[in-house]
C-alpha cells in the first residue's frame, strides 16, 4: 500500500466519491544511485537465486526510453529520485490530500506520490523510472502506444535498444567461471559490450 499509496484513497467531490483512476495505469522499474557493491543487496534483491548489477549512465538511459515517436511522450515518462519520511508522515498525507492535490496538465504532483516511501528503506537509495501507459482503446490517437507498447501481465514492454547504454555488469560473487562465461556471451551476442566483473562484496 505504500508504493502507490493513493492508489484506493476514496476522495468525496461534491458528494461522490471518486478515486484517482489513472494511478492504476502507472509501471515502474527501481534502480539505485549507491555505487557501493554490498552483500546486502545481492541478499535482499536476488531472493536467493543468482542475480547480475546492471550499472547505466542515467541521462543515456532515459535519452533511449523517451522515445520521441510517442507524440505524448511528456506525459508518459517520468524519473523521480524517491525521498524517504516517517510512516505516520506518509499517513497524514494520505489522509488530508485532496483529489485537487493530484491533478496538474504534465501529471507530475501525481508522479511525486509514486515517488515517496518510508524510511526504513532509505538504505535503498532509490531511483524510479516510472511510465503512465494510456491503452489505445481509451480513445485517444496514439499510434506508438498502439503498435509498440505490450501490456503482458504485470508487465507493460517497449522496445528499448541496451547497445551503448550499459556501463558494466557485475556479477553475482556465487556464479562459477561457466556462468559468467555465459552471461558475455549473451550480452555481447545482443550487441552489448561492456566490462563484465565479478561482485567482490563479502
Amino acid at each position: 500500500p505504500y508504493e502507490n499509496p493513493f492508489l484506493n484513497k476514496k476522495f468525496i467531490v461534491n458528494g461522490e466519491t471518486i478515486t484517482l483512476g489513472f494511478l492504476f495505469n502507472y509501471y515502474a522499474q527501481s534502480w539505485t544511485e549507491e555505487e557501493k557493491d554490498e552483500i546486502w543487496r545481492w541478499e535482499e534483491f536476488t531472493h536467493n537465486k543468482l542475480g547480475v548489477r546492471v550499472k547505466v549512465h542515467m541521462g543515456k538511459f532515459m535519452n533511449e526510453l523517451v522515445n520521441i515517436r510517442d507524440n505524448f511522450f511528456m506525459l508518459h515518462y517520468y524519473i523521480g529520485k524517491v525521498t524517504y519520511q516517517e510512516k505516520s508522515y506518509i499517513e497524514n498525507w494520505i489522509n488530508n490530500s485532496q483529489y485537487t492535490d493530484f491533478l496538474d496538465s504534465l501529471g507530475q504532483r501525481s508522479i511525486l506520490s509514486l515517488t515517496v516511501l518510508r524510511n526504513h528503506f532509505s538504505d535503498e537509495k532509490e531511483i524510479r523510472i516510472l511510465y503512465s501507459y494510456t491503452p489505445p482503446d481509451y480513445g485517444n490517437d496514439n499510434d506508438f502506444v498502439r503498435n509498440n507498447v505490450r501490456v503482458i501481465g504485470p508487465l507493460c514492454k517497449q522496445p528499448f535498444n541496451w547497445r551503448g547504454i550499459v556501463e558494466e555488469v557485475l556479477v553475482d560473487m556465487r556464479m562459477n567461471d561457466d556462468e559468467m562465461s555465459q552471461i558475455k556471451t549473451k550480452l555481447e551476442n545482443a550487441g552489448v559490450y561492456c566490462p563484465v566483473n565479478r561482485s567482490l562484496a563479502s
